[in-house]
């Protein structure tokens, strides 16, 4: 049975902060989770308890596309996409 430690605490801006303790994600999902911890925390939370989370597959191993992508936009320092393609998927689900 594996076990997931799950903290809340609320930060100076009275958002929800979510920090796992069995889930290590890359540098760019890292701060893609400072933002979207305070912006949309529902989201996080949904992913925070997800296989992907266990397995430390955050934000940016799905959602970040190639500029060429139909569907990618700029999201600050970032071309992603918001939906995630079953062509996306099968990059590491084959």
């Amino acid at each position: 049975m594996l076990l997931l430690t799950v903290s809340c605490s609320i930060d100076e801006n009275q958002a929800l902060v979510l920090s796992t303790s069995d889930s290590v994600v890359s540098s760019d999902s890292k701060r893609c989770l400072e933002c979207h911890t305070k912006k949309t925390p529902g989201i996080v939370s949904s992913w925070d308890g997800s296989g992907h989370s266990e397995a430390g597959v955050g934000c940016a191993e799905c959602h970040f596309a190639d500029e060429g992508d139909v569907d990618g936009f700029e999201h600050f320092d970032a071309f992603i996409s918001t939906i995630v393609s079953p062509t996306d998927c099968a990059e590491c689900h084959a």
